[in-house]
């Protein structure tokens, strides 16, 4: 298997990283209600497809609330071949490179046509 793609490689510096979280309006609309949800937190686990969104989510969460312990959570579906995989080993290089944790699994006999609900079934049985 070739290696998975670097931060830089799929497109998610730092830069790319802060304007998807400035877009999605986090620091404006979530700050608060984020807050009051993790107060007595101690640690947090988040899912990350490893695609640009829940990786700017993620980046987000763990700058803004540095004291609770934060772990990323991802499923590979195991539907889309070598590139499941390269998400998956880049969700982990991406906990690496923020001192966290990671949870991968993956669908060990995943469904050649699963629908999405199907999938997204399988991605919920993960996160329990």
């Amino acid at each position: 298997m070739s290696r998975a793609p670097s931060i830089i490689e799929k497109g998610l510096d730092a830069r790319r990283v802060q304007e998807a979280a400035c877009v999605l309006g986090l620091d404006r609309r979530v700050r608060e209600e984020v807050l009051a949800a993790l107060r007595d937190l101690k640690s947090v686990g988040l899912a990350c497809s490893g695609g640009l969104d829940s990786v700017a989510v993620f980046a987000w969460a763990w700058a803004h609330f540095p004291g609770i312990r934060w772990t990323i959570l991802h499923y590979d579906h195991a539907v889309r071949g070598e590139a499941s995989a390269h998400d998956a080993e880049f969700v982990q290089d991406l906990a690496r490179s923020l001192e966290t944790d990671a949870i991968v699994d993956r669908w060990c006999e995943p469904e050649e046509r699963a629908s999405e609900s199907r999938l997204r079934e399988k991605r919920f049985d993960f996160f329990k």
